[in-house]
């Protein structure tokens, strides 16, 4: 594709629209700088068999770069640093690149619609509907809806019973390859019941318990470690685990790690430097003091592993 006629975004923009371009070195910021989108590497320390220098389009937060919170392209890396983001004439949000195209939101919009991308301060993607006053219309695809391997406030564990598309994370193949890996987290949605499962490779590895009174049976310490407000929504449209912040000045996140662990984290926003502080997985606690599972544990297996078992 000839990129001539594209123009930059502005160094500090929020929205993508069509005609403008995100260069490799160039970044998207949610309005308050909570977030950044923009293209980056995964290479620090980094000796093995496999590309340093792969390409990846993420969101992290402003203040954690080394911490992405969402991947566009997790299992297709981009071999180096020809990648561009562009919104197309379809209304498609793809990653350009010498290699050819990459589609990150496959959902054509009406002809005729103008289309921006927005990153927004919850550090979801939005692709929505521009109208000729520069206003936003109704949002086509969102990156809420196709989560890597951490769930952010708003973010979904469940299912949309219309549509039958499935909200869930799963961890990375390893510490240098953030690939689709072993062990995914989701509600249990095949079951039936109200509880948040752990299955490594299609089969159960954890589960957290029904969810009543607020919190999970067997595993209260899930929604106990911080002070988030949990809900479990189930209508005839969704079923759904999520969380919100209960400060403003607090920006939560929880991450499916390599050995299946739910880690939750907590940035301080109003800190000089912000840290992030507290981390639990689920049921016994460890020499770390992270909550290890109890269920079969995946042990032996070094964090820079692959793990394809």
């Amino acid at each position: 594709m000839e990129f001539s006629s594209y123009v930059s975004v502005g160094a500090e923009s929020d929205t993508l629209m069509q005609g403008a371009i995100i260069r490799d070195w160039e970044h998207l910021t949610s309005a308050k700088a909570i977030f950044k989108l923009g293209f980056f590497s995964i290479s620090a320390g980094y000796s093995g068999p496999i590309n340093p220098e792969n390409r990846y389009l993420g969101i992290w937060y402003t203040k954690v770069p080394n911490e992405p919170v969402w991947i566009a392209n997790r299992d297709s890396p981009l071999p180096d640093s020809s990648g561009s983001l562009i919104i197309d004439a379809h209304g498609k949000l793809k990653i350009s690149h010498v290699g050819g195209m990459i589609t990150v939101s496959n959902v054509s919009t009406m002809s005729g619609n103008n289309v921006g991308a927005t990153l927004l301060d919850s550090g979801n993607l939005v692709v929505r509907e521009v109208h000729g006053n520069g206003s936003f219309g109704g949002v086509f695809w969102q990156s809420f809806d196709y989560p890597t391997d951490v769930l952010l406030p708003g973010m979904k564990l469940g299912v949309n019973l219309k549509t039958g598309h499935v909200w869930k994370l799963s961890s990375w193949l390893s510490e240098q390859v953030p690939g689709s890996g072993a062990f995914e987290l989701g509600l249990d949605v095949n079951g039936g019941t109200n509880q948040l499962v752990v299955s490594r490779r299609g089969k159960v590895y954890w589960s957290s318990g029904v969810w009543k009174n607020g919190s999970f049976e067997k595993a209260p310490d899930v929604t106990a470690e911080l002070e988030l407000g949990f809900k479990l929504v189930s209508n005839e449209k969704e079923k759904y685990f999520s969380y919100s912040p209960k400060h403003n000045y607090t920006f939560p996140k929880w991450k499916l790690d390599l050995q299946g662990q739910i880690e939750q984290s907590l940035l301080v926003h109003n800190m000089i430097e912000p840290t992030w502080t507290g981390s639990y997985a689920s049921e016994c606690r460890d020499f770390l003091e992270r909550v290890c599972l109890k269920e079969n544990p995946v042990s032996c297996r070094q964090s820079s592993d692959v793990s394809s078992q």
